[in-house]
């Protein structure tokens, strides 16, 4: 993708970064393995909150301030981000944390289905949400799903394909 991708955790109503490959683009945003950032401001933040019980954006909640003017600072807007986020399977830092600096996560499950980390891509507004916003979000999904089989996830088959299937072997 020639952008920067992150591998983060929650911990504590924060992003944790565990792993992480830095890109060639000028545009860098300093982050460290081991850094904590409010989970309501990072992709990789919103991609795992967006599955948790609402106990943990009570306790996300609780870390919210202004970085940006487009922090989002009030807990329905919070909410609402975080459904659209399920929605649409890949969350969006709209520049939150840090002005120009975008990114997109997506969630990593475990063999319980549970959300346990997320893989976020990012950068410059233009190169993240511009013509390759969805090209990005694809791969961002696709790393994801295949780290969560590494762990032991199944995904379910929608009925549809289920019953597709079953007509075919008829």
């Amino acid at each position: 993708a020639h952008e920067s991708v992150q591998l983060a955790v929650f911990d504590s109503g924060f992003a944790v970064y565990v792993d992480k490959v830095d890109s060639a683009q000028p545009l860098k945003a300093i982050t460290t393995i081991g850094s904590r950032v409010p989970a309501t401001v990072t992709s990789t933040g919103k991609a795992i909150l967006s599955w948790l019980p609402s106990e943990s954006l009570d306790v996300a909640f609780q870390h919210v301030k202004r970085y940006t003017p487009l922090t989002l600072m009030r807990r329905r807007d919070i909410e609402k981000d975080l459904e659209e986020t399920r929605g649409r399977g890949y969350s969006i830092n709209h520049g939150e944390f840090r002005v120009g600096v975008c990114g997109i996560g997506a969630p990593i499950r475990d063999r319980s289905g549970g959300v346990v980390a997320a893989v976020g891509v990012w950068g410059a507004e233009a190169n993240i949400l511009g013509p390759r916003r969805e090209e990005l979000a694809k791969l961002a999904i696709v790393a994801a799903r295949d780290i969560s089989r590494a762990l032991g996830h199944i995904e379910p088959q929608p009925v549809k394909e289920i019953a597709k299937a079953r007509i075919l072997a008829l």
